[in-house]
């Protein structure tokens, strides 16, 4: 959150960085062994189930740059399912477990401490082998663990989209597929499967459900954690669904109640899918054009009073509009997120709306969400 506050376009974890001495600052060169992915078409699950079967270096090596990278991405959730599968390892420790008897430092006062060498004397390929094999052991252990296995490939899975540039499809035919409806009519029912099983577990659930009983009563306290606990246990096995798959699949199904997305991969979309499947609603439309319907409304009807906004006022409201869209409700800590702390934060905002500031942010929660 600090480093956004001075770079917004920082949203995203990175993967590796890299020095550039145009100087000649460095007083010598330090340099670890590398850890190189030498197996790139190889697949992440086929890497964890070689490791066990062929614990050679450049599998290993490998597999130890692959999970280091996804570990970058890996939700706090995640890691600590990780370490319950593990016994209390983490990814980088697993990484570095696999590299380990690789590197030549390590190797050879490995060596040293097993076999008495001249000073002058390097160890052989032989010696090398039998002194790091309990170290291979060792680190290939986890993978034994088939839970752990499918846990690492699932949130790989969740995280990356693989795009294949190389191999460019071809059509091989043209037609209806008579098996797309009955997909898609899986899918919805996966997700009715989810709902049901899930009602009295998830916090959005619960309240969804409440609100269907009693739409008397506004929903007001869901707010992004929920949704995003709701998203994660949806990709999740048995379910293994995302918002997009089931959005395509009630398109499908019923498209004349359904809008199409400009926007894919926005998380608040899934409100929308729960408020359709729950009958809240009679159409299926991208949450964000919801939260503008609404703001429309609300500026519309606050407008026609004696008293009208500003333009400065009206950008900050569309601010927290485009907010709200995106992540369903306002706090006052994201005051000091990008783009509100590029205009003042939180301070500028009482500035701006004085006495009505109160009143303006709890309205726009409770009007533009859920």
């Amino acid at each position: 959150d600090d480093l956004i506050k001075v770079s917004p376009s920082a949203k995203l974890n990175n993967e590796r960085f890299f020095i550039i001495d145009c100087m000649g600052a460095f007083k010598s060169l330090k340099v670890d062994y590398p850890v190189v992915d030498k197996k790139p078409s190889v697949p992440l699950k086929d890497l964890m189930r070689l490791a066990v079967l062929q614990p050679d270096e450049d599998t290993l090596t490998s597999l130890a740059a692959r999970l280091l990278r996804l570990d970058k991405q890996l939700t706090e959730k995640d890691r600590n399912k990780i370490l319950e599968l593990t016994g209390g390892k983490t990814i980088p420790e697993i990484a570095a477990n696999l590299a380990k008897p690789f590197d030549p430092d390590f190797q050879f006062q490995t060596v040293a401490q097993t076999i008495s060498l001249c000073p002058d004397e390097e160890p052989t390929e032989e010696q090398i082998k039998f002194v790091i094999q309990p170290f291979i052991q060792s680190a290939i252990r986890p993978f034994d663990n088939p839970q752990l296995r499918d846990f690492i490939e699932n949130a790989r899975r969740n995280i990356y989209q693989i795009i294949d540039t190389a191999n460019t499809d071809k059509v091989i035919h043209s037609g209806y597929d008579s098996q797309a409806k009955e997909n898609a009519e899986e899918i919805i029912n996966n997700f009715r499967k989810f709902i049901d099983e899930n009602k009295d577990e998830l916090i959005a659930l619960r309240i969804y459900f409440s609100f269907s009983r009693d739409r008397a009563r506004p929903v007001r306290d869901l707010n992004y954690n929920m949704i995003k606990d709701l998203r994660d246990a949806l990709a999740n096995p048995p379910y293994q669904l995302s918002i997009d798959q089931i959005w395509n699949a009630y398109q499908r199904i019923e498209p004349k109640r359904v809008k199409h997305r400009t926007t894919v991969g926005m998380l608040t979309d899934i409100i929308s899918l729960l408020r359709f499947e729950l009958k809240i609603d009679n159409t299926l439309e991208p949450y964000s054009e919801v939260v503008n319907r609404k703001f429309k409304e609300w500026v519309f009807k606050r407008n026609a009073g004696p008293k009208q906004f500003t333009d400065e006022q009206m950008n900050w409201l569309r601010m927290i509009k485009d907010h709200i869209a995106s992540s369903v409700r306002l706090e006052k800590d994201d005051f000091e997120l990008s783009p509100f702390v590029d205009e003042g934060g939180l301070g500028k905002f009482y500035q701006l709306f004085g006495e009505e500031t109160e009143k303006v942010l709890a309205e726009l929660n409770e009007e533009l969400s859920g």
